[in-house]
């Protein structure tokens, strides 16, 4: 391989400067030779620029216990006690989480989902009453999906996911019913949530129209969902974390020393001296928590390059961490396709993953259209 160039960056928005590097390569192309017939399952949303978007993927109603009397716990785990805490109510699911924020970003979104004819679904649909629900399927069959995590000082213990059956209302048939909302995004996003049939018909649709898809695993087991022929090379932009793309990697037949996941940097040099990881994708990114997050691009000539990012915020200043990953990946979207530079996009991310890290929401209401506005009137007046 080349000796990489380096570049810095910095970048000063309000009273936040963001600093880091860019790592360019002249790295010709692996051809790959990993072939994997497994057939697997996932979920989607769609996306344009900010004048139409459409996204597909769970709501989920997600109910946040916090235990705050933890000198009581005993140290077995089945004592029958009852603990002073606090109990939170908020919208949830991975493609709810980025079409709430992509909507707040000022983009057009199609949501496209299910949630029950119940009263959680009417709560879910009130508390987001900003976005566009007229494709969601309201089952009569089915309740609302719901996520119930468990809080000991400010670590969760345990969750449960009650998703059930609502999930598959997002069907092969559902989304050929949409498919005139896959025709005219410019992105589809899904997450690793609905069915294998569902994300295969999403794959298809969106070769046909020639639209770019990004994945969001959900969980590493999921990653299977797009490990199909006719998927994984519709596959723009994938984020995983550690744990999805050390599972990714295993996939792929690459072993992977979990030592690199300490620094962003460690991982994007490991991914450009492996780049069948890369398969068809533009972008990957892998989001490291405390470690910061790295972003893996190939360019239109061929080139690659990553970029290094710290953690957003002090971890002393997260109220918490959930859905600030979906900010981060709806701000690095939406600035791309309103034209802001790759250098520049991830700083969007960046914000919208720290206004959100900072309220107990999945997704911060702080979010809005000024933060792409304000790094794209930046970008242009630095030099080249």
């Amino acid at each position: 391989m080349q000796q990489p160039r380096f570049s810095s960056t910095l970048f000063q928005t309000g009273h936040v400067s963001f600093a880091f590097q860019i790592v360019v390569y002249n790295v010709q192309e692996e051809k790959s030779i990993f072939h994997d017939k497994t057939n697997l399952t996932s979920s989607l949303i769609t996306v344009s620029k900010c004048e139409s978007n459409s996204t597909c993927a769970n709501a989920i109603l997600d109910v946040n216990g916090k235990i705050i009397a933890t000198s009581r716990m005993s140290s077995g785990t089945n004592d029958g006690g009852s603990y002073a805490g606090k109990m939170e109510q908020r919208c949830g699911g991975v493609a709810r989480n980025h079409a709430d924020a992509l909507t707040r970003l000022g983009c057009d979104v199609t949501f496209l989902s299910a949630i029950g004819s119940d009263a959680l679904g009417e709560w879910v649909r009130k508390r987001c009453n900003h976005m566009n629900w007229d494709n969601v399927v309201v089952s009569n069959k089915f309740s609302t999906a719901t996520y119930l995590s468990i809080n000991v000082q400010g670590n969760i213990n345990f969750g449960i996911n009650s998703i059930g059956n609502v999930i598959y209302d997002i069907s092969p048939e559902y989304i050929k019913k949409n498919e005139q909302s896959i025709a005219e995004a410019d992105f589809v996003l899904m997450d690793g949530n609905i069915s294998e049939e569902a994300i295969k018909q999403i794959a298809i649709t969106s070769k046909y129209y020639n639209k770019k898809i990004w994945f969001e695993p959900t969980d590493y087991h999921k990653v299977n969902k797009i490990m199909d022929d006719d998927v994984l090379p519709q596959i723009s932009i994938m984020s995983p974390n550690a744990n999805e793309f050390m599972y990714f990697a295993q996939k792929c037949d690459v072993s992977v020393n979990p030592t690199i996941f300490t620094s962003p940097y460690h991982v994007g040099e490991f991914v450009l001296s492996n780049l069948k990881l890369l398969h068809s994708f533009d972008y990957l990114i892998v989001s490291l928590a405390q470690n910061g997050t790295a972003i893996i691009r190939k360019a239109d000539d061929g080139s690659y390059s990553f970029i290094g990012l710290p953690p957003p915020i002090q971890p002393d200043l997260i109220v918490s961490a959930s859905g600030a990953g979906d900010s981060f990946n709806s701000g690095f979207l939406a600035a791309m396709l309103n034209g802001v530079p790759f250098d520049a996009s991830p700083i969007v991310g960046q914000k919208c993953a720290s206004l959100t890290l900072q309220t107990i929401e999945a997704v911060s209401t702080q979010i809005t259209p000024k933060l792409i506005s304000e790094i794209r009137s930046y970008s242009k007046k630095s030099p080249a």
